[in-house]
């Protein structure tokens, strides 16, 4: 792990887990040039070096499937797939093919997976990023290069009690 895997999610709470722990994660609550701070449930506090292969970032995987599985934020029931849709539609309501989403979280996955090109503009695409970052969503590929945790090989998500700025 490094800082600059965690800086775009840093703003938003972002986790790590322990190498064979299933249950418990630490919040990181500080970034230095060598090392991050991190705060457990208990509010201990450890300094971990970004070189340690010992802990990795907790992420939720980018797949139609999980964005279509209602997630718990701020107290409620989150389709993350009907959240991003409805940026997008903002700004193309007048050229929708249906009104099923299908298409777009198909769309979206794809281009966060398999890098295909980006269909919607740079203002659309920021405020998609800004929410998977929010959400805590594994934009870059780190879970496949088995550099983050996937939150669903967990025990449970540890985000769902979590404050998450949208």
């Amino acid at each position: 792990m490094n800082k600059e895997m965690i800086k775009p999610y840093f703003p938003y709470g972002i986790r790590v887990a322990a190498n064979g722990c299933y249950k418990e994660t630490s919040i990181i609550k500080e970034l230095f040039d060598n090392s991050f701070l991190v705060e457990d449930y208990w509010k201990h506090t450890l300094e971990i070096p970004y070189d340690t292969d010992e802990y990795k970032l907790v992420l939720h995987p980018v797949t139609v499937e999980h964005f279509q599985t209602p997630l718990r934020v701020n107290s409620k029931k989150l389709i993350v797939a009907d959240h991003l849709c409805s940026i997008v539609y903002e700004n193309i309501k007048d050229i929708l093919p249906s009104d099923n989403s299908d298409w777009l979280v198909e769309m979206i996955v794809s281009y966060f997976n398999d890098r295909t090109p980006c269909p919607f503009s740079k203002s659309t695409m920021s405020k998609l990023c800004s929410v998977l970052y929010a959400l805590h969503f594994d934009v870059f590929g780190y879970i496949e290069r088995n550099l983050a945790r996937n939150v669903c090989d967990m025990n449970y998500d540890s985000y769902e009690f979590d404050k998450i700025l949208l």
